[in-house]
């Protein structure tokens, strides 16, 4: 993996008006004032403190950020979501991103294979998949997204569960074995590609 030097981008959502009663199916968030942190820890114990505006927070998001590379809003390394008392939530440990440019010194073979790498889903435990085909449950969308509306938190219907990590290795074995696919010969590109947040297996 190439040593790309992160920083993380602590942010609070707010909810718009917290004396209000919250309408659904939808209601809308904003987004107060973000914090740059070197670690992990270093934004928990911060979050333990008590952040200024936690009255008002729906949630936390704590986003791995690349330095000196160009990307998207709402890409990043890895994520982080806390409730507003600080603890964890949640955690999206692969990338999220399309570099708009390869920084120096990289070539683009290693590049590529590098973030697409990054990106891979290897599937989630059974204690991480809170909810089951069918449950209503809130979805909010605070990065980009081209199914939810940004800023705003709407009710869904689950209507399918991510794959274990089990099943994931057996995906990607078998995809790797499949000799009709076009594949480069780099791992971290063919199943960076494949296997990621846009593109889980059927």
């Amino acid at each position: 993996m190439l040593n790309i030097d992160t920083i993380y981008k602590l942010t609070p959502h707010c909810v718009a008006n917290h004396k209000a009663k919250r309408r659904y199916p939808t209601y809308k968030l904003y987004t107060f004032a973000s914090s740059f942190f070197h670690t992990v820890d270093d934004a928990e114990f911060f979050l333990k403190k008590g952040p200024v505006n936690s009255l008002d927070a729906y949630c936390y998001s704590l986003s791995e950020l690349p330095m000196g590379m160009d990307f998207l809003d709402g890409d990043s390394f890895s994520e982080r979501i806390y409730f507003p008392n600080g603890q964890l939530w949640g955690v999206r440990d692969y990338a999220n991103i399309s570099p708009v440019s390869i920084p120096a010194p990289y070539t683009e073979i290693e590049f590529d294979n590098d973030i697409y790498g990054r990106c891979l889903f290897k599937g989630r435990d059974p204690e991480e998949i809170r909810f089951k085909r069918g449950d209503i449950i809130e979805i909010f969308c605070y990065g980009a997204s081209k199914y939810w509306s940004r800023g705003k938190v709407e009710l869904a219907i689950v209507v399918e569960i991510p794959p274990s990590k089990e099943e994931m290795t057996r995906f990607m074995e078998s995809y790797l074995n499949d000799k009709s696919n076009h594949l480069t010969g780099d791992r971290g590109f063919d199943l960076g590609i494949r296997f990621n947040l846009q593109s889980l297996p059927e």
